[in-house]
């Protein structure tokens, strides 16, 4: 009897690691990044990115700082998605995919934003509109 029970809870802890482990998609670099804006709007910074993936499927786009010195003057982000799952049937083609990133003001020293991705890198001045 004991050795049942041992043997279902087993199959059950089996099946639940098994789904998590392949349901999980890792994040991924994008392959390129097409356009990056950055300006200060109502006391944040807007960054607004664009580029492409190599298939479809590719969600949840969003932007990760790099870790820098605090005296850097550039920001420099990542543009990461999560890919589809490994067995799902997808389209093979360049497919584009954007996000934009509100966040806190910079540093003061900081004047320009960077955004890398799988094959490329863009980087471009902070715009600062007058009030």
């Amino acid at each position: 009897m004991r050795w049942g029970a041992f043997l279902v809870v087993g199959l059950c802890l089996a099946i639940i690691g098994g789904t998590c482990a392949a349901g999980a998609p890792r994040s991924h670099l994008v392959y390129r990044v097409d356009r990056v804006s950055a300006a200060v709007q109502n006391n944040k910074l807007v960054v607004n990115v664009s580029g492409a993936v190599r298939s479809g499927g590719w969600h949840r786009p969003r932007l990760r700082a790099k870790p820098s010195p605090p005296e850097a003057p550039i920001l420099e982000l990542e543009f990461y998605a999560d890919p589809p799952l490994a067995k799902h049937v997808v389209i093979q083609e360049l497919l584009p995919i954007s996000t934009e990133l509100k966040m806190g003001l910079p540093k003061y020293g900081t004047v320009a934003v960077s955004v890398s991705s799988e094959t490329n890198e863009i980087a471009t001045q902070i715009r600062v509109t007058p009030k």
